[in-house]
């Protein structure tokens, strides 16, 4: 079948049982596989005793997934856009592991997705670019650090596992990808959940070269209160021509704190 929405197919079954195993999913726990394709991760996770619900976005892999495994109780493969479906009405016993290997192109709005169901999955693990994988692991003062490391780093535990070479696809990407593990962490304060303190993260690093104030002075948002932040970051002992990569993950939520204590950011503080 050609190929389509970006897809790599993986080829190499040693390496579907290897990432299965690394995984580490519960075999008493449904699974929700995301873009099964021609289903190389699919066999394995039956073969391994899970129940598997795949979501197929290319109707063509659904037909032959579905005359693969006609009579297989374990299995239900649904057509459909995993960024559009809901997740809740999948028939999955909650809370669910995830696996999958993930398009390029739909890596970081199906993070927002994660973000938006938490509390119904366990467990993340799924191929991605390496890059991309590097970028949410990374740390402070690095290259790769940025908002996306910010923000899920505080929601999630994030543990990169082992690279896969573009051999192991069909047809191969140009790049290598990774396997990474999410896993929800249960110390998240709840300022960090809502799409302001997002939206406040990603306009802090939207200019890496200037500083994190100079950046919010481009922000439409926060160009009029860029003195208040200021005023935050002294009282945390920052330098005001600190960087927004120079800021620990630890420091982000406590930042945000004593912004939302201004009488003018009062009304940010508001949940999804």
């Amino acid at each position: 079948m050609p190929r389509r929405w970006g897809q790599h197919f993986l080829r190499a079954r040693d390496i579907a049982r290897r990432i299965v195993a690394w995984a580490g999913l519960a075999t008493d726990r449904p699974v929700f596989e995301i873009g099964p394709g021609s289903g190389a991760l699919t066999a394995v996770l039956l073969e391994a005793g899970y129940t598997v619900v795949a979501v197929e976005v290319d109707p063509r892999w659904v037909e032959y997934l579905q005359r693969r495994w006609p009579a297989e109780p374990r299995l239900r493969v649904v057509a459909g856009d995993v960024l559009r479906v809901d997740w809740h009405n999948l028939g999955l016993t909650e809370p669910f592991g995830l696996i999958g290997n993930i398009p390029y192109e739909i890596s970081s709005p199906l993070l927002e997705r994660l973000m938006r169901y938490e509390g119904a999955w366990y467990r993340a693990v799924w191929t991605v670019q390496r890059e991309f994988g590097e970028r949410l692991e990374a740390r402070p003062a690095t290259a790769d650090y940025g908002a996306l490391s910010v923000i899920a780093q505080l929601r999630w535990s994030i543990e990169l596992g082992f690279t896969i070479p573009p051999g192991a696809f069909r047809p191969p990407p140009k790049v290598e990808s990774v396997v990474i593990r999410i896993d929800p962490r249960s110390d998240v304060p709840d300022a960090v959940r809502t799409p302001m303190f997002s939206a406040f993260v990603h306009a802090a690093f939207r200019h890496r070269r200037k500083t994190l104030l100079n950046s919010l002075l481009q922000a439409p948002l926060w160009a009029d209160r860029v003195d208040a932040v200021a005023r935050c970051l002294k009282a945390l002992g920052l330098a005001t021509n600190v960087r927004a990569e120079q800021v620990s993950l630890e420091t982000w939520p406590t930042l945000w704190s004593c912004i939302l204590e201004l009488e003018c950011f009062g009304h940010l503080n508001s949940g999804y």
